[in-house]
């Protein structure tokens, strides 16, 4: 019995010295070159960043706990929290099921920095006892938009609209459409929709309630949106297809159109579009007044 044989290069040693060091034919390492390729997951992580810095947004990393203060202030159930047995704190004691308490607190501590305005996002994950861990993406506007050249540009709904449907082109996914149904009570109850890609429900978009402006230093429009980025993974196109290019040149034209009020506008462009000739649709103007009926836009 040997005792200094301990491990497996004790043993290929020793049987080399039996054997004769000098038998042994003697072979140079061969380097293999390798080319790296991105998981498709990160490949839509990298397009998503592109399209949203492009945008003049700011990505932001928060901590995957649950942020108790927000989470109360904004009315989220706590029932469905994934909660950790020892935590090292109070602020660790669940994992978070919404990015959007997080990125409150970010704005509200900016705010009582003197910034001013600004527009983040967030690409992380979230946890829930019944749905288990999911990619989420989620986003959050306040003050002023920070743009470039763009003097004391506020941020809006539009404006966020504007931007997730950027999102969605640099995607190739369908266009975003919205939803009827309830509300979270922390968005205001006529500036909020659900969001939906295709025949998938993918998240919302909203102002912030009037009521939560208190719990900020300053009384600013603040806009969130979270959406569900595992749709986004699984619906985004990565080939690019490409088309002749019509020998006749394009043709803009304008058109009134009388529709009842509770008539949706993406169902207008929706039957828009459904003509071969139609490329897109675009709504600048609404009126409602004399002579057009009451129940009418």
């Amino acid at each position: 019995h040997r005792v200094d044989l301990e491990r497996e290069v004790d043993l290929i040693e020793e049987v080399g010295r039996i054997h004769g060091y000098d038998r042994l034919i003697s072979q140079s390492p061969r380097a293999v070159v390798r080319v790296g390729r991105k998981d498709p997951t990160e490949q839509i992580k990298d397009r998503v960043r592109d399209s949203l810095v492009g945008q003049g947004m700011a990505e932001v990393m928060t901590d995957g706990f649950d942020h108790r203060a927000w989470r109360e202030r904004l009315g989220m159930p706590e029932d469905d929290l994934i909660r950790i047995v020892n935590p090292m704190s109070q602020a660790s004691a669940a994992l978070r099921h919404s990015l959007i308490p997080d990125l409150l607190h970010v704005v509200e501590t900016n705010l009582r920095q003197g910034v001013d305005g600004g527009m983040l996002f967030e690409w992380s994950r979230t946890f829930t006892a019944s749905r288990g861990e999911e990619e989420t993406l989620a986003g959050v506007l306040f003050g002023r938009t920070g743009r470039p050249l763009r003097g004391k540009e506020m941020v809006s709904l539009p404006l966020a609209k504007g931007i997730l449907d950027s999102l969605f082109d640099r995607l190739r996914l369908p266009r975003l459409s919205t939803l009827s149904g309830d509300l979270p009570r922390f968005l205001h109850p006529h500036q909020a929709v659900r969001l939906a890609c295709g025949e998938h429900e993918i998240g919302l978009l909203g102002s912030l309630h009037a009521s939560l402006m208190d719990s900020f230093p300053l009384r600013l429009p603040i806009v969130v949106f979270e959406l569900r980025a595992s749709v986004l993974v699984s619906n985004a196109k990565q080939a690019v297809h490409v088309q002749p290019v019509s020998a006749f040149p394009a043709s803009k034209r304008g058109l009134s159109v009388s529709a009842p009020k509770r008539l949706a506008e993406e169902r207008i462009r929706e039957a828009l579009l459904a003509e071969s000739c139609v490329e897109s649709v675009s709504l600048y103007d609404r009126y409602q007044g004399q002579p057009v009926p009451e129940d009418q836009v």
